[in-house]
């Protein structure tokens, strides 16, 4: 219970990949995580990403006022800190956190056929949960156990559950455009994966009733606790090595285009598109005025050595002085010391497998005029329930991104609402080579406050195709025949 509290303070006091982007049309391989059928008939014929990254975490307890971030030099040296600069929530009895990091390594994507294309991509995957934990052990833990309100106060919690893993994936994907025909297009994509776990921890408890006589003792009269960590954890050696699988995991994705009924079917466009200069009136060279989707990511299992000190056990005892705690220094010495003074009736498993947070996501995407689109999408996160033990899990969200693109440029403000009851609202950015972007800014300034915090970037090198398919809608997209149109005819001078 005790490094609950621990961890609970962690995750109070630090404040949808690429939300907003994740949307574009110009996303290329940076979209492959989002729904890997996205790959085929893009408007890239290579796509190198130089690197990528998504970061975000929040909580639905605490928020940080904002004058911390602009003012941290006053504000942190006010020695009533939490009651002036923290904001607590009271709209239920349970609250989460949760935390997601993914570091995409050097990409590609290429596209070698009008239908077909390939991507590789590397990366680092960090997932955090803690899930149902109590709002009045929660706010012990940020005051460091000296509030008296809650002192003397039964406390039952049918289960708590904290886990950790890190991870690196070697991400092989296919996508091909299955069905092109009748202003209908099928396009589905899947993605193979190298899957090596780099640690992992977990701590549950079921049965938790407690209370806090003050901040030195508490009494506990019933708590089943299992501690499994992988040797990394335990002995606090972060580094980049691997100590679970190999593994395998996979990604699949299928999109449905309905796309405009007036193309011909061996020709141009209408010539009315051509008018004012070579080639569209606009650069949004995608042609697709709806489109629908659906995916699944994440399918995977890691396994570890579970490492002797992790620890299941049993407490139940009053009047237990903290003070016994304090000799603890490390992860391992907390394992030993539980299992040695609480030992529980079973012995721990010589090894443990961590399931992937596997994601479901469906959305639809409508383009208007002018290189206005508006993207709607949900992603369901599995496995945060009460019985996902071992098991890490996407927050579940519905985000609405209005956007502006053209082929260099783009703007995204994606406005978002997640199973934590949190609203976000944000921005994203693509200028060239270079993408960056937030989930949740502009709420956070709006609110005055911050409950969790989420960034993206993306440095780009990209070659887009010779002739884009809305040039010549249902041919090559690689050919060049719609230079044949009148206006792209060089004008003869006339001799004198």
């Amino acid at each position: 219970m005790f490094v609950v509290v621990d961890i609970l303070a962690c995750f109070s006091l630090s404040a949808q990949d690429w939300t907003g982007y994740h949307s574009s049309n110009y996303a290329g391989i940076h979209a492959v995580n989002y729904n890997p059928a996205f790959l085929a008939g893009n408007n890239y014929k290579l796509d190198v990403s130089l690197l990528a990254g998504h970061f975000q975490i929040q909580n639905d307890f605490v928020g940080l006022d904002n004058q911390v971030i602009f003012e941290p030099t006053r504000t942190g040296s006010d020695p009533d800190f939490n009651r002036q600069y923290l904001r607590f929530s009271d709209h239920t009895q349970f609250y989460s956190a949760f935390a997601n990091v993914h570091i995409q390594a050097p990409s590609v994507l290429w596209q070698f056929s009008p239908r077909d294309a390939v991507g590789f991509s590397p990366g680092l995957r960090v997932f955090m949960n803690a899930s149902h934990i109590d709002r009045r052990l929660a706010r012990l833990a940020i005051e460091g156990l000296d509030y008296p309100p809650y002192w003397n106060y039964d406390q039952d919690n049918l289960y708590m559950r904290i886990n950790a893993h890190a991870y690196v994936e070697y991400a092989l994907s296919y996508a091909r455009t299955l069905y092109n025909d009748e202003g209908l297009v099928i396009k589905a994509g899947i993605t193979g994966k190298l899957l090596q776990g780099i640690s992992a921890a977990e701590f549950q408890g079921t049965g938790f009733t407690h209370s806090f006589q003050n901040s030195d003792t508490i009494d506990v009269r019933r708590f089943d606790g299992e501690l499994y960590m992988s040797q990394g954890v335990a002995n606090q050696s972060p580094g980049f090595r691997f100590e679970g699988g190999p593994s395998f995991g996979l990604d699949f994705g299928v999109i449905f285009e309905i796309h405009p009924g007036n193309y011909q079917k061996k020709g141009l466009v209408s010539q009315r598109n051509y008018v004012r200069k070579k080639g569209l009136l606009t650069e949004d060279e995608t042609p697709y005025t709806a489109r629908f989707g659906f995916s699944v990511s994440d399918i995977g299992v890691l396994s570890y050595a579970t490492d002797p000190s992790s620890a299941i056990f049993y407490i139940n005892r009053d009047s237990i002085p903290l003070d016994e705690f304090n000799n603890i220094g490390s992860a391992s010495g907390l394992g030993t010391f539980l299992e040695t003074n609480y030992q529980g009736i079973n012995s721990n498993d010589s090894s443990f497998s961590m399931l992937l947070p596997t994601t479901l996501r469906f959305f639809g995407d409508l383009k208007f005029i002018h290189n206005v689109g508006l993207h709607a999408g949900l992603q369901v996160g599995l496995f945060g329930g009460r019985a996902s033990r071992f098991k890490n899990a996407q927050l579940t969200q519905f985000i609405v991104t209005p956007r502006w693109e053209i082929k260099w440029l783009g703007v995204y403000i994606p406005f978002g609402i997640d199973e934590m009851g949190l609203f976000n609202w944000g921005i994203s950015l693509r200028a060239g080579p270079l993408v960056i972007g937030t989930g949740d800014l502009l709420s956070n300034l709006a609110k005055g406050y911050v409950m969790g915090s989420s960034f993206h970037f993306g440095i780009r090198w990209v070659f887009p195709l010779v002739n884009a398919p809305l040039r010549n809608p249902g041919c090559n997209p690689y050919d060049r025949s719609y230079r044949a149109a009148p206006f792209f005819k060089k004008k003869q001078r006339r001799r004198p």
